[in-house]
């Protein structure tokens, strides 16, 4: 997937007041305790840089991928993997209706800091995603069970971050996706619906490229 992409990181983490809403976050943190406030105080301010990165290294995350996600739990893309009707050479090109998909991920930064109290000190900064994205005028390529390309189309980002009760950060962005954009090795369709009780988002396929060689990765780009 191409580096600039936007990631999850680029769009919630923002470099304004974002080190003291990660302190205050960090400092509410059970692991202080029995830790003496002043101690804490001492060294905090300096963590803060250091906190700010690991975030941005855990939420560097291509938002298309994480929107392909949501779509791999739609039941509207369940058929596509029953390899005696999608035979794994096949491609095919489906549509999708406007749509809105909401995803939510909580990982975790942890750090821990040595040689500034007596005993090293864990900390571990439970984070929460949420992400609802508007798609508009998009079609993905499917092979063997897998989403394999976006193309086109328009994403409306929305998207908050917070560390505990802590808003830490947000964001709004709207990104034209290119003529087409890999998704790597793919994404499996999984048995299971994640974008709403009705929410269609398969239009009627398109035929299908030319059969890809064998060995060659990707599906080609549909003509036209």
């Amino acid at each position: 997937m191409s580096e600039n992409v936007t990631t999850l990181g680029d769009l919630l983490v923002p470099e304004d007041a974002a080190t003291r809403k990660v302190l205050e976050a960090v400092g509410a943190d059970e692991a202080f305790a029995g830790v003496a406030k002043q101690a804490v105080e001492s060294f905090l301010p300096d963590l803060g840089a250091e906190l700010i990165a690991r975030i941005r290294d855990v939420l560097n995350v291509p938002v298309p991928g994480v929107v392909a996600g949501a779509w791999s739990r739609s039941v509207d893309l369940l058929k596509y993997r029953d390899p005696e009707r999608y035979p794994p050479e096949k491609v095919s090109v489906v549509p999708l209706a406007a749509h809105t998909v909401s995803s939510r991920h909580k990982p975790a930064v942890e750090v821990e800091v040595s040689g500034v109290l007596p005993t090293p000190v864990k900390l571990r900064l439970a984070l929460d995603v949420q992400l609802t994205a508007k798609v508009e005028g998009a079609k993905i390529a499917i092979q063997a069970g897998k989403i394999r390309k976006l193309m086109g189309g328009t994403l409306h980002l929305t998207g908050t971050l917070f560390a505990g009760e802590h808003q830490i950060g947000s964001g709004q962005r709207t990104i034209q996706i290119p003529g087409e954009l890999s998704l790597g090795e793919g994404i499996a369709i999984a048995p299971s619906i994640s974008l709403g009780e009705g929410v269609p988002i398969a239009g009627k396929p398109e035929p299908a490229p030319a059969a890809v060689p064998a060995g060659e990765p990707h599906p080609p780009a549909p003509a036209g």
